[in-house]
């Protein structure tokens, strides 16, 4: 079965929402994505726009600025460019299906104002589901594994009190948040002194610290079947990559292949699990799992389910086509639409797992105060040996080889000013970033990150490099 965006089957152009609007590459080619509406804005953007004909209606062509865009900042995206976004969507088409990545009431009332089709995670569901104390709670009813901890504020136990009722070396989560906003690793007094001071009186969950191994998940639900994607290695507090502790920096797919196998099918077996729990929920799409892996005994705890698009569906997406494949989440789509059955999906199971061999590293800018960028960063296909732009192309079925990748991910230009915990771009590349012991990156990784800081040419405001 073949797949391509002027298929008959899609009945409708898409109109697509998400908080990045890079993460519609890949999708595009398979959808018939006429417009985007999202948060960010990069380099690369107009050249997408102009090969596609796909406009991206967004907030930072205005601002200029990069900020670490939290999930629910999706919210403002649809007041801010609807007066531009109504008459395009007009002039083109009487139907669309609008296709979102998050959850976000805003632009569910608009498709049920314009009586458009609308195809994302509901939101009051997902509300729910994002407040972990609903999942450990979803874990315990399913018999999977939920690791030993307590819900306290902080400051109710001094860090002598936690290193002997938890562990040496130990973590607090809030009960809400994403790419590591919401948590703290703490291996000394001050780590303890300054989480207290970030959280304050807030209840977190305080559990041991099990070690550097940090597994994601894609996977789709539907109403009578779940179906799961290769796992990645998650990049996760990688000072090379500008990013703080415990903060979110990338997937490695193609580390995911060294697992021992019983670690992945583990993955895979718990993933089907919280799926047929959420179906039960009443919740159909995308969703995803983030594992920790206990690094004496190898047993994988759910420690966060994502009712939503992760930072690393795009590039499973892009990889899927790159191997021949149809996206597991283009299937969902199809199937949402009616347009595939249950037996075609279920025969393509096993094929939605197969292994994917590339990885993203997300460069962050986390100096504690603004940042300008003064210099270009083009991107494009680059060598990773000599740091040298070959041509142009944002997917990774335009580089060939694992001595090239490829600079993209809202690469911000000259003039643009950068807020703490924004991300810069991302490098994708067809070989592993992460090494062996998943504490530090490969050293080939290093030319490039180098590279592409110096060509970004970054200034504090206050005028100190």
């Amino acid at each position: 079965m073949s797949l391509h965006r002027a298929d008959p089957r899609w009945s409708s152009p898409i109109l697509f929402e998400n908080r990045l609007g890079f993460y519609c590459q890949g999708l595009d080619r398979v959808c018939p994505i006429q417009a985007t509406v999202c948060l960010d804005y990069g380099a690369e953007y107009e050249s997408i726009s102009t090969a596609e004909g796909m406009p991206f209606f967004t907030i930072e062509q205005t601002t200029r600025e990069r900020i670490a865009w939290p999930d629910e900042a999706i919210e403002q995206a649809l007041p801010a460019v609807r007066t531009r976004l109504d008459p395009f969507l007009s002039q083109r088409a009487t139907s669309w299906t609008i296709v979102s990545g998050l959850p976000c009431q805003a632009m569910e009332r608009f498709a049920a104002e314009k009586n458009y089709r609308w195809i994302g995670p509901p939101f009051a569901l997902a509300q729910w589901l994002n407040h972990k104390p609903n999942l450990f709670s979803g874990l315990r009813e399913l018999g999977l594994p939920v690791m030993n901890g307590c819900w306290r504020p902080l400051p109710q136990l001094t860090y002598e009190e936690l290193r002997n009722s938890i562990a040496a070396r130990f973590v607090a989560q809030l009960p809400v948040g994403a790419a590591g906003s919401g948590t703290a690793f703490i291996d000394t007094r001050q780590d303890y002194l300054d989480a207290c001071l970030r959280f304050g009186d807030q209840p977190v969950w305080i559990t041991p610290n099990l070690g550097p191994l940090s597994l994601n998940v894609n996977a789709v639900t539907l109403q009578d079947a779940v179906y799961v994607s290769w796992p990645s290695v998650q990049l996760v507090g990688l000072a090379g990559l500008g990013a703080t502790p415990g903060q979110y920096c990338g997937n490695d797919f193609a580390a995911a292949e060294d697992l021992e196998s019983s670690i992945v099918e583990e993955a895979r077996r718990q993933t089907l699990c919280v799926g047929e729990w959420l179906s039960g929920l009443g919740f159909q799409g995308l969703f995803g799992l983030d594992f920790v892996v206990e690094q004496t005994s190898g047993m994988l705890y759910v420690v966060d389910l994502n009712p939503r698009w992760q930072g690393s569906t795009h590039l499973q997406i892009q990889s899927e086509q790159d191997a021949g494949r149809i996206p597991l989440i283009a299937a969902y789509l199809l199937a949402r639409l009616g347009e595939i059955g249950n037996t075609w999906l279920a025969n393509q199971a096993d094929l939605f797992f197969q292994p994917i061999t590339v990885s993203q590293m997300i460069l962050r800018w986390n100096l504690g105060a603004q940042g300008k960028v003064n210099g270009e960063l083009e991107p494009g296909v680059y060598s990773s040996s000599v740091f040298q732009r070959l041509h142009g192309g944002l997917r990774m079925d335009e580089i060939i080889g694992s001595q090239q990748i490829i600079v993209t991910g809202a690469v911000p230009s000259a003039g643009w000013k950068l807020r703490c915990g924004a991300s810069l771009h991302r490098l994708y590349s067809r070989r592993r970033a992460i090494s062996a012991n998943w504490l530090a990156l490969e050293p080939w990784t290093q030319l490039p990150i180098t590279s592409c800081l110096h060509s970004l040419d970054i200034t504090l405001l206050n005028g100190k490099p």
